[in-house]
C-alpha cells in the first residue's frame, strides 16, 4: 500500500475520466489525497479518496474565451505561483509516495519536482506535441512563428513573469508553452487509443494510450423512461461554455417536429423558461446522465471537449462539432480527419443546421466511421489498465521498497 495525491482541475471532464482510476487504485490498496475545488468534493470522496480543497479555488478569474489559450497559460503559471507554498507545506508536513496530477495542472508537476517524487500526469486530451497542430510545418519555424506571435499578445507578459518567479524560487525550468498545457511525466496516461490519438507516433513508450475511463457516475439518475423507445438526438455543450440561448433556440426551430426525440441539455445557468415554446418532440432539461444519452443517440451536437467526443465515440455515435478553444478544435479536426463528424458554426442558422443533421442522419459513412473507432477505444483496458501501469510504475520507481499489486502494462 502507498499513498499518493492526485492534482485536479475544476472541470468535469478533466474529473470525471480520473475517478475510476483512483477508485481503481483504491480497490488495490492505494490511499489517495484528491486536490481540487470545493464543487467537485462530492463525487471525489464518493470514489473514496480523501478531499483536500485548493485554496485560493483555481479559476477565479474572468471566463478563459476573454483571453483564449494564453489567459488560460498564465492562469495556470500564476496559480502554481500562488499555490505551491502550502502544497509543499502540506506534503512536507504529510509526506506521500508520488504524484498523479492532471495535464494542465503544472503546479503538481512543480510540487513533485520540488520534493522528488515520482510522478504521473492523467491526459484528459489528446497528448500533446508542436508536431501536431501544424504537421506541414517543420518544427523550429513553428516554435519562431509561435513566439514571435505570442510577443505581441496581453497575455505574453504574464506569462514571462510567472516563468522568471518559477525559475528564481523555485528552480523550475521547464515552463514553456507547451510543457504548460501538456505537463509529460515518465508516465503519461492518455484517455483515447493511438489510433484514434494525433500523429501517435510523436509519442514514445512513456506514454500508455488507455481509452475512456468511465464508470457510473456520482449523482446520475435514471433517464430511460423519458427518451422514449427510439434514437435519440442529443446536444450538449457542456458544463463551462454552454450559456448559448441563441444556439439553443436554433435547434428547437431546426429540428422541432423530427421523428427521433432530441435531449438537449443546457447547463443549470441557462433559463430554460426564457427559451420559448418547446417542441414536442424536445427534452429539455439543465442537465442529463450523458453516457445513458449516448448509448442511445444516433447524432451528438456537441462543444467538442475530449471526454465526451470519446464517450461518443465508444458508443459508435457520430458528431456535429461546435469547437470554441484551441484544444476544443484540436480534437474536432481529428474527429472530421476520422470521419466520424462534421465541424458547424455556432450561429448556424435553422435551415442549414436541419440540412446537416439530415445530411449526417442520412448518410450511413459517419456512423459507420464512429462504429469502426468504437473497438480501438473499448479494447484499451481503460482504468484498469490504466491502475496496473501506474502501481508498476510506481514499484520500480521506488527501488522495489513497494511491491505493485498484480498487474502490468499491456503492450
Amino acid at each position: 500500500m502507498a499513498r499518493l495525491v492526485f492534482f485536479g482541475i475544476p472541470a468535469h471532464g478533466h474529473t470525471n475520466p480520473s475517478l475510476p482510476v483512483i477508485r481503481e487504485l483504491i480497490r488495490r490498496g492505494e490511499s489517495v489525497i484528491y486536490y481540487n475545488n470545493e464543487e467537485f468534493r462530492g463525487m471525489i470522496e464518493a470514489a473514496g479518496a480523501s478531499f483536500r480543497p485548493y485554496d485560493p479555488p483555481v479559476g477565479r478569474e474572468a471566463k478563459p474565451e476573454t483571453g483564449g489559450s494564453l489567459l488560460l497559460i498564465a492562469m495556470l503559471l500564476e496559480a502554481a505561483i500562488e499555490m505551491l507554498p502550502r502544497l509543499l507545506r502540506d506534503l512536507e508536513e504529510d509526506p506521500v509516495d508520488y504524484v498523479i496530477h492532471d495535464s494542465v495542472c503544472p503546479w503538481g508537476r512543480y510540487a513533485a519536482e520540488r520534493l522528488g517524487l515520482p510522478t504521473v500526469c492523467s491526459t484528459t486530451t489528446f497528448a500533446l506535441a508542436l508536431g501536431i497542430f501544424r504537421p506541414d510545418r517543420p518544427m523550429a519555424r513553428i516554435g519562431s512563428t509561435l513566439i514571435t506571435a505570442f510577443q505581441n499578445l496581453p497575455y505574453f507578459g504574464r506569462i514571462r513573469r510567472a516563468q522568471k518567479v518559477l525559475a528564481r524560487d523555485y528552480g523550475i525550468g521547464s515552463t514553456s508553452i507547451m510543457d504548460v498545457i501538456s505537463n509529460p511525466a515518465p508516465l503519461t496516461i492518455v484517455y483515447t487509443s493511438r489510433e484514434v490519438q494525433p500523429r501517435p507516433e510523436l509519442f514514445g513508450a512513456n506514454y500508455l494510450f488507455v481509452g475512456p475511463s468511465i464508470a457510473p457516475r456520482y449523482g446520475d439518475e435514471p433517464i430511460d423512461e423519458e427518451l422514449g423507445n427510439g434514437a435519440v438526438i442529443y446536444i450538449s455543450l457542456g458544463t463551462i461554455f454552454n450559456e448559448a440561448e441563441r444556439f439553443y433556440r436554433t435547434c428547437m426551430d431546426a429540428l422541432g417536429g423530427m421523428e427521433q426525440r432530441v435531449v438537449l441539455s443546457v447547463g443549470r445557468k441557462t433559463d430554460i423558461t426564457q427559451l420559448g415554446l418547446i417542441p414536442s418532440n424536445f427534452l429539455v432539461r439543465p442537465w442529463v446522465p450523458q453516457l445513458p444519452v449516448l448509448s442511445r443517440a444516433c447524432l451528438f451536437l456537441t462543444r467538442s471537449g475530449a471526454n465526451s467526443v470519446h464517450e461518443a465515440l465508444l458508443h459508435g455515435v457520430p458528431m456535429l462539432l461546435f469547437p470554441r478553444l484551441i484544444e476544443q478544435k484540436l480534437v474536432a479536426r481529428q474527429i472530421v480527419k476520422l470521419g466520424a463528424g462534421m465541424i458547424l458554426s455556432e450561429r448556424v442558422g435553422p435551415k442549414e443546421l436541419r440540412r446537416r443533421v439530415e445530411e449526417m442522419l442520412g448518410a450511413p459513412a459517419f456512423q459507420q466511421a464512429a462504429r469502426r473507432l468504437s473497438p480501438s477505444l473499448g479494447n484499451s483496458g481503460g482504468q484498469e489498465r490504466a491502475a496496473a501501469a501506474i502501481l508498476d510504475y510506481r514499484a520500480r520507481s521506488l527501488g522495489g521498497r513497494m511491491a505493485a499489486k498484480p498487474g502490468t502494462i499491456a503492450s
